[in-house]
């Protein structure tokens, strides 16, 4: 029998475990029912219905990066992915800047509009180039992981308009591994 813990949580606050039988999007739903605000997800399509009600959706950073790495693992060789996850990485050290600095949710809001908007943008745009590269094929792990990341590209980015929430859910993830 499948079952699914689904995790509820605040950044650096109280996590709530929800244990599920099934991975159906009824559980979220009510769980979620009455919730309005910020819900920080990975790409689990059970999800989607919570955008059309009063729920801003932020996507994972962290769910595109493991796709291009997966990526480099099989084809070393080929400096296309690497060159995406190292794109990331500066993400990624924004974030760290902020956190070092000990920045307030309005600090980093700012600090992500100023530093990481450009770098987005930059990112997409390489991305979209690899997926039009007729030596991408869409079925390669290459091409999956552009296909993911441009599926996923409009929540992922919310993130920097939101300096209270991470770029990514690992916290969440890491919480329920245990």
């Amino acid at each position: 029998h499948q079952a699914s813990v689904f995790q509820y949580s605040h950044p650096r606050g109280t996590a709530i475990f929800d244990f599920k039988c099934s991975r159906e999007r009824a559980g979220p739903r009510m769980f979620l029912q009455g919730f309005k605000g910020v819900l920080q997800t990975d790409g689990y399509t059970g999800y989607d219905k919570f955008e059309e009600e009063s729920i801003v959706r932020i996507g994972c950073m962290a769910h595109i990066r493991r796709k291009f790495f997966d990526a480099h693992k099989v084809a070393k060789e080929d400096p296309k992915p690497r060159e995406i996850v190292e794109q990331i990485a500066g993400l990624y050290q924004i974030e760290k800047q902020a956190r070092e600095a000990q920045l307030n949710p309005e600090q980093r809001k700012a600090l992500r509009q100023e530093k990481s908007v450009p770098l987005l943008a930059a990112l997409k745009e390489r991305i979209l180039e690899l997926r039009q590269d007729p030596k991408v094929l869409p079925k390669s792990l290459l091409g999956k992981a552009c296909s993911y990341a441009l599926n996923q590209w409009e929540r992922t980015i919310k993130y920097v308009d939101h300096g209270e929430v991470e770029i990514d859910n690992n916290r969440c993830e890491n919480g329920i591994r245990p």
